[in-house]
């Protein structure tokens, strides 16, 4: 079963023109209701839509940010697979799926991947050719119990050594339940 929706040419496209440049500070933005937290130069705009997936349909939670000034578009995404949906595939093939997928979307080439993990939580790191180098697309996927994070930041092909793009994938974290409630 594969997730045929999750993200980015869509998103890609959102965030290259949406136009919501603001300030050059790091500072930290959280989600209470994501249970993540992550650093970003400037604060991103919620969003929240629905997709249809093999499993049927859900609500996708999309925060992005798009620094025109320096060529870099930030996004944290989120959904909450349905009840025993994961029970019916590994954790392996659910981040495969969402590797998949989000290549798919983009319409572009995996050029790398690496299975990564936060703490308890399993993912992957890919990065993706878009159009024979007009983007660079690097993505961290982990799946957190039933939800699905997909941390992502597009630029140049030049740019994708840039301490930017590491600062922002390094810093995010996903927040334990105890943590979010104080």
């Amino acid at each position: 079963m594969k997730i045929k929706i999750f993200i980015v040419l869509f998103f890609v496209a959102i965030l290259l023109t949406a136009g919501c440049s603001i300030g050059g500070r790091w500072e930290k933005y959280s989600s209470a209701d994501g249970r993540f937290s992550v650093h970003m130069p400037g604060e991103p705009i919620g969003n929240k839509v629905i997709i249809d997936t093999d499993f049927g349909r859900t609500y996708l939670y999309i925060y992005m940010l798009n620094k025109k000034d320096d060529d870099f578009a930030y996004s944290v995404s989120y959904f909450d697979y349905p009840l025993g949906v994961l029970q019916e595939k590994t954790i392996d093939r659910a981040l495969d799926d969402a590797r998949d997928g989000a290549v798919a979307n983009i319409g572009g080439v995996l050029v790398n991947e690496s299975k990564i993990s936060m703490g308890k939580y399993p993912g992957r790191e890919i990065t993706v050719d878009v159009a024979n180098g007009v983007a660079f697309v690097k993505i961290k996927l982990f799946l957190a119990n039933k939800r699905l994070y997909q941390v992502t930041v597009t630029t140049s092909k030049e740019k994708s050594t840039s301490n930017n793009l590491r600062r922002f994938l390094k810093s995010f974290e996903i927040l334990e339940e105890q943590a979010v409630r104080r």
